[in-house]
């Protein structure tokens, strides 16, 4: 069963983006979709990160995804989030061609949060 842990919708009519976790032996998978605007589904992105003792806890709102980098021009975009889990980060990257998105997301250990990023 999937819980939803994050959604954000941009402007009337604007894209929409979800993000769900399921519970796995070992740990979590977490996916990621974005809709564009009205259209069908946009890509979507799937990964695990180790949780053995369940310690991560979802509260209401505090699951939100971090700009942690972002560029492009007048075609194209590139924007990189994370999102705090026990033990890391998942990060997901989106990159943004004409009408074409495409999206990856990772798991990265940093058990002592020592990921800093600067404001932009």
């Amino acid at each position: 069963m999937w819980e939803m842990i994050d959604s954000r919708t941009y402007g009337f009519m604007g894209s929409k983006e979800f993000t769900h976790r399921t519970r796995v032996p070992g740990g979590w998978l977490v996916k990621h979709k974005s809709f564009d605007g009205i259209s069908i589904p946009s890509p979507n992105a799937l990964s695990f990160f180790p949780d053995p003792d369940s310690r991560w806890q979802v509260e209401e709102g505090m699951q939100k995804w971090e700009l942690v980098d972002k560029s492009g021009g007048v075609n194209s975009a590139e924007k990189t989030f994370r999102l705090r889990v026990p033990g890391g980060w998942l990060v997901r990257v989106g990159y943004f061609v004409g009408e074409r998105l495409s999206m990856a997301m990772t798991y990265l250990p940093d058990g002592n949060q020592e990921w800093t990023v600067a404001d932009k």
